[in-house]
């Protein structure tokens, strides 16, 4: 009777464990997908295929307002690209005069 109950208990931990295993791999797909956007974000990619999607829409849809807040933002993705390229390379060139 008590290795009955033993066994229960093992396949319950194992079925618990898998089960916190299949939680533990959501959580990295969704943190991965969180971190992935916040890169793009970052680099004005999310700004710039926003803003494209509103142009399309604006010009579909003769919405002129529309089509200018899409350059707008087309225009914002771009800038921020600009200076997170810009930033980098600032960076780049301070760490080789320290270098030297």
């Amino acid at each position: 009777m008590q290795d009955e109950i033993k066994q229960q208990y093992v396949i319950m931990l194992l079925k618990e464990d898998h089960k916190l295993k299949k939680l533990f791999k959501k959580t990295l797909v969704i943190i991965g997908s969180v971190a992935t956007f916040e890169v793009l974000r970052r680099n004005g990619v999310i700004d710039q295929v926003a803003g494209k999607i509103k142009q399309t829409i604006g010009e579909a849809t003769d919405n002129r307002k529309m089509q200018a807040e899409g350059k707008f933002d087309q225009a914002r993705g771009k800038a921020k690209k600009f200076f997170k390229e810009a930033k980098t390379a600032t960076k780049e060139s301070m760490e080789g005069l320290n270098d030297e």
